[in-house]
């Protein structure tokens, strides 16, 4: 099975009083409605929703949620396993077996903190996706041809372990072509290069972690791959343009 990043997972009560503004993510969300129904926002299009019905919007895709009724939902954002190729708006014939896989990884998420506990987030929401995948129309999900297999390879490398320390030389090695041509192809397709990504990938699940959770800033730092403080804050700044102390106080709010 592909490798999935699951960067945030929670289970939010929802309410009429307390309306979810426009917002947007830097990953992949995925809402699966377990209680209550209501009105989502999404491209300027709207779904009604109800219980057992799941919501998927990509990066940048800005959306919102007006609840009719108290509620509950089960959010979750990931990289990886071709999340990106998901059809987003609003699923409401989900299987029964998903059904169970979504409720599982609630009980994930309420078990108390171990070790183990990321990395089994990480796979039951890979599995989610997978299965998602696979009742996709075949047009759907089908992955883009024309981007180079060893593109693809680094792309989903980067999305999934951005986290830890990645040494290109050997990545490239592992791929069977040389890093010069590595980061010219991945570049030439991309947009950018494998270095300059992975940065974003790591601010952007920065972001994810500064909005969403209420880690110190130093750990959140070590938990994206950038163990040293100072270079973390240094290079957010420059990136965003404010401290991560400031995005949070900003963002918290919002969100």
């Amino acid at each position: 099975m592909a490798t999935v990043s699951c960067i945030f997972a929670a289970l939010i009560p929802v309410s009429p009083k307390n309306p979810c503004p426009l917002h947007e993510h830097s990953c992949t969300e995925l809402v699966y409605y377990t209680k209550g129904h209501g009105l989502l926002e999404l491209q300027d299009k709207q779904f009604a929703y109800n219980p057992g019905e799941l919501s998927v919007s990509h990066a940048r895709m800005p959306h919102a949620d007006t609840p009719a009724v108290d509620g509950e939902q089960i959010c979750f954002g990931v990289t990886g396993s071709m999340a990106e190729t998901l059809k987003a708006g609003l699923w409401q014939n989900i299987p029964v077996e998903i059904g169970k896989d979504l409720l599982r990884l609630k009980c994930e998420m309420e078990h108390p903190t171990s070790p183990l506990k990321q990395t089994r987030i990480d796979l039951i929401a890979g599995w989610i996706i997978v299965e998602l995948l696979r009742i996709q129309t075949p047009a759907a999900s089908a992955p883009q041809t024309s981007t180079p297999k060893q593109v693809q390879s680094t792309r989903e490398i980067l999305d999934t372990r951005y986290n830890e320390t990645i040494n290109f030389e050997k990545l490239a090695g592992s791929l069977y072509i040389s890093p010069d041509h590595l980061r010219h192809l991945f570049k030439q397709n991309v947009g950018e290069s494998p270095i300059q990504y992975l940065i974003r990938k790591r601010l952007d699940a920065a972001r994810e972690l500064l909005t969403f959770t209420n880690q110190p800033v130093h750990k959140i730092a070590e938990q994206v791959g950038l163990e040293n403080p100072y270079y973390f804050s240094r290079i957010f700044k420059k990136r965003i343009g404010c401290s991560p102390s400031e995005y949070r106080s900003r963002h918290q709010d919002n969100s």
